[in-house]
């Protein structure tokens, strides 16, 4: 189970590189729409994987 802890925690991480590479690529700074999706969806593994554990 500690797979879907982790599998969040790379999801949310990986919000801010799909930022970068967006930025980069159009040479100023851009949060695409797939940054708001990995947020939302790395958040709810992470507080579903929190509820789980039973974690304060």
């Amino acid at each position: 189970m500690i797979i879907i802890g982790f599998g969040g925690q790379f999801l949310f991480a990986m919000r801010f590189i799909i930022q970068w590479i967006t930025s980069e690529r159009e040479q100023k700074s851009v949060i695409p729409i797939a940054f708001w999706y990995f947020s939302i969806g790395g958040g709810s593994v992470l507080l579903l994987y929190a509820i789980w554990r039973q974690d304060p």
